[in-house]
């Protein structure tokens, strides 16, 4: 897949910006629609609290003022008529009185309001009223029946004034409703936005984080020893560092192990040539194929000839942990049949089991799984060695295949006086040497379950020591997948 000149621009851009940065941006990207939603939902609320408080300021004028009009115009119409039937002047002169104050409610109420309708009937109100008052300051003064039919008339365009008002108020309310209901809606469309802060915050963190977790797998292949391969980076200026740091020290850790892996070829190459010439020369002087020798000279050449094993099984250790440094090995995968390189070991161990009279058997299920075949025949071998080790003659050693889902789990088993909790701990450490097996003149490197470990970690499986409360003998449990990774 090639690279458009676009995606590399973008890519530089990227790689110039600090997480410091990119976190900014993204934040930002993420909180200044919310922010915004926020502020302009706040606003909305705002303007409805206003215009609720301006109508129910209004309601209660309207409403204050109807009532007021209806009690002046009873009040005026009490009034009237007794003057009509004492004729006094004072009473008169309050009824004046009491007119100029309606007339002038009549116009607060038609000037306030913004009605045509209702200011045509506050205008034919305030003409009966004005009438009505010339009426009674003429002579000769008119009758009941007559005040009472105008009254009637101002009654009637008191009624439809206050339902015009009624009106208004219904108005108001549905003004205030529908204002309320534009600005849910509103409000409801601008949440709009928090999705698209969710995914700009979704994407600044895949930015960020993409880069570091790919460095966290590449960390994770250094640390299962896979020098061979480069390490990649791209991201933000400290994910730049952090890898350009790791190349380095992937190419010296490559190179170091090279030189160890090389180191302990050359050297155990070296020892072995003359190691063979003097083993031989040992069996010959122990055999007595070059004379008799007497009870100290036998002595000294036992004690030379298991001198001289140790060192050989000193340096094919040497060789096994040369295969756990070399992690060119670590890619030669191929799939493997677990009972048949079992038996491979068996077979360079016949020998030694023969010696003992040990019982080998296999159990279980046949399985395939997807390994290295030196370093899996390197764990048998090990486990193998210690197993014939510590077994009673005539005892029986015992391998069982379990599948389980993804992995394979083998239990090898022996009859030896297993291993105490105490030393379970220590046994995977290098050079630990627990106690030595009976009639066992020579002792082990320290290096066989150290080597063990570090390869099962390296094929991504785990070993695990169990001691069998009822039965003497200890189990190993070793635990593989069937595809390595």
């Amino acid at each position: 897949m090639f690279s458009t000149p676009k995606d590399k621009q973008t890519q530089s851009v990227r790689n110039s910006i600090s997480i410091k940065t990119l976190t900014f941006i993204g934040l930002s990207a993420a909180i200044l629609p919310l922010i915004f939603v926020l502020l302009y939902g706040s606003n909305q609320i705002n303007a409805l609290a206003s215009k609720s408080a301006e109508s129910i300021v209004d309601v209660a004028w309207i409403t204050d003022k109807d009532r007021a009009l209806y009690q002046s115009l009873i009040q005026l119409q009490r009034t009237n008529s007794q003057y009509l039937i004492l004729q006094e002047k004072d009473i008169l002169d309050r009824f004046m009185v009491q007119k100029d104050e309606l007339l002038q409610l009549l116009f607060d109420i038609g000037n306030e309001l913004s009605h045509q309708l209702l200011n045509e009937k506050v205008e034919q109100l305030t003409q009966h009223l004005t009438t009505l008052s010339h009426v009674l300051t003429e002579s000769p003064l008119p009758s009941v029946e007559q005040v009472q039919i105008n009254y009637a008339q101002i009654n009637q365009l008191q009624q439809e004034i206050s339902q015009l008002n009624a009106e208004l108020i219904d108005n108001k309310v549905t003004q205030v409703q529908e204002t309320a209901t534009n600005t849910q809606g509103t409000l409801l469309n601008t949440l709009i936005i928090i999705p698209f802060s969710l995914v700009a915050a979704a994407i600044f963190t895949l930015i960020i984080a993409k880069p570091l977790e790919a460095l966290s797998l590449q960390i994770g292949r250094l640390e299962q020893g896979k020098f061979d391969q480069a390490i990649h980076y791209s991201g933000a200026q400290e994910v730049l560092a952090i890898g350009h740091a790791l190349e380095q020290m992937r190419v010296q850790l490559q190179q170091l192990e090279m030189q160890k892996s090389s180191f302990i070829r050359h050297i155990s190459h070296e020892l072995k040539t003359p190691l063979a010439a003097i083993r031989e020369g040992t069996e010959l002087l122990y055999d007595n194929s070059v004379g008799e020798l007497n009870e100290a000279q036998q002595e000294v050449t036992n004690i030379i000839r298991s001198n001289v094993s140790r060192l050989q099984m000193l340096i094919e250790d040497l060789l096994d942990f040369n295969i756990v440094l070399d992690s060119t090995s670590l890619s030669q995968l191929q799939s493997i049949e677990i009972t048949s390189v079992y038996q491979e070991c068996l077979e360079q161990r016949k020998l030694d089991c023969q010696a003992k009279k040990l019982i080998t058997t296999i159990s279980g299920e046949t399985c395939q799984i997807e390994t290295n075949y030196k370093q899996l025949s390197v764990i048998f071998d090990n486990l193998l060695s210690n197993a014939i080790k510590y077994s009673p003659e005539s005892g029986e050693i015992t391998l069982t295949i379990k599948k389980h889902s993804d992995k394979v789990v083998m239990l090898l088993s022996d009859q030896g006086p297993g291993i105490s909790e105490h030393n379970q701990s220590k046994v995977f450490d290098a050079f630990y040497q627990g106690p030595a097996p009976d009639n066992s003149a020579i002792k082990s490197s320290g290096l066989g379950l150290t080597i063990v470990k570090e390869l099962v970690r390296r094929l991504q499986g785990s070993i695990e020591l169990l001691n069998e409360p009822r039965v003497r003998g200890l189990t190993v449990k070793l635990t593989l997948p069937l595809k390595k990774d």
